[in-house]
């Protein structure tokens, strides 16, 4: 189980500390986590991301590619009406949805 939320979260106590401006470091360990899982050829492999666009689940899906993955996208909505786990603002998490688009093949 792999997640940019790793990147924020400290391994010892636990604790999430999100930090806008360095959101594009965890996205980066992230892909490199899921490389190295891969290289190790790992038999499954989840990420628990948040994606709002298609280009940013596209280094995951090279990824699979390279490595001879096969890809499920499990999409979650917020029927129950609940919190994000992490304080993001309303505000943010808005302009977020705002951007999701999704493809149905």
């Amino acid at each position: 189980m792999l997640s940019v939320d790793d990147y924020f979260t400290d391994a010892d106590s636990g604790e999430y500390k999100f930090e806008f401006d360095k959101n594009h470091l965890a996205y980066k360990q992230c892909q490199e986590r899921t490389r190295e899982a891969m290289s190790r050829e790992e038999e499954k492999i989840f990420l628990d991301n948040t994606f709002t666009m298609d280009w940013e689940m596209e280094p995951y899906f090279k990824l699979a590619a390279e490595f001879a993955y096969r890809v499920h996208v499990l999409t979650v909505e917020n029927y129950h009406g609940g919190k994000n786990a992490h304080g993001i603002p309303d505000e943010h998490i808005r302009k977020m949805a705002g951007k999701y688009r999704v493809k149905l093949y």
